[in-house]
């Protein structure tokens, strides 16, 4: 019995090391058939880990879905589907504080439903914030409880993980790139598309920030304007983008 048990054991090892040489040919070789020493029935074994490796990293790091917003009807002969503005929430349109007594207290950017209410009436509008999708859920239904402004809430769920950050990649949002605006404070969370960015100052509770109000006119003109958003953001710039198209106009 002691020799069977150390046979076992060593069988074992040389299988276990048999199998990842060939997992090794699979991951690493262009062509692991070719590999020395290379058995079929192994290899299968190592494309089949391969793709389960594979799936599980996905479901780990990418969106669940590869259309995050729900398809839009089709738009009637002559008109041009409305543009897609995409918002970040906290440091852009909310700020968080903590008040003795009372806890957190989330605070609107002044202006915020004057903007919200105009853009609306442009724009598909969409709320994407680094929290969970409950939390972002959670400020849309206070900002719109009629349900009338926002066409989706998509939170950290919806991110790409990559080197512990949490990226946005809209492409996954179901719309044409040329007509997704994003604005945030940080456009590092958007690296795949810093052209459809608007950067505002972070928002950090002043009763007297003027950015939402300010940025209005040019996006009204973006709306309106047929074409890609990308080539307007680029000649207005995507950091003091109001000031810059007031100079120019």
């Amino acid at each position: 019995m002691y020799m069977f048990g150390k046979f076992l054991k060593y069988t074992s090892w040389f299988l276990g090391g048999v199998f990842m040489y060939h997992f090794y040919c699979v991951m690493r070789k262009d062509k692991p058939e070719e590999a020395l020493g290379v058995n079929e029935a192994m290899l299968m074994r190592a494309y089949d880990l391969k793709g389960f490796y594979h799936f599980l990293r996905d479901l780990l790091t990418k969106p669940p879905v590869n259309n995050l917003l729900m398809e839009r009807p089709p738009t009637p002969p002559g008109y041009t589907p409305m543009k897609t503005l995409v918002l970040n929430v906290s440091g852009t349109l909310t700020h968080s504080e903590y008040k003795l007594g009372i806890g957190f207290e989330i605070v609107k950017r002044p202006g915020l439903s004057v903007f919200l209410t105009q853009m609306a009436q442009s724009y598909e509008l969409v709320l994407f914030g680094d929290q969970e999708r409950s939390f972002v859920e959670e400020i849309g239904m206070a900002l719109d409880p009629n349900m009338q402004m926002f066409q989706g809430f998509l939170g950290r769920e919806c991110t790409l993980s990559r080197d512990g950050r949490y990226i946005k990649d809209f492409s996954y949002l179901g719309r044409p790139i040329k007509d997704v605006v994003y604005i945030d404070f940080d456009k590092g969370t958007a690296p795949y598309h810093l052209d459809n960015v608007l950067e505002l100052p972070e928002y950090d509770g002043d009763s007297n920030d003027r950015s939402l109000y300010e940025i209005i006119p040019f996006l009204k003109h973006l709306a309106a304007r047929p074409g890609d958003v990308r080539d307007e953001i680029r000649l207005y710039g995507s950091e003091n983008t109001a000031s810059q198209f007031n100079a120019m106009r």
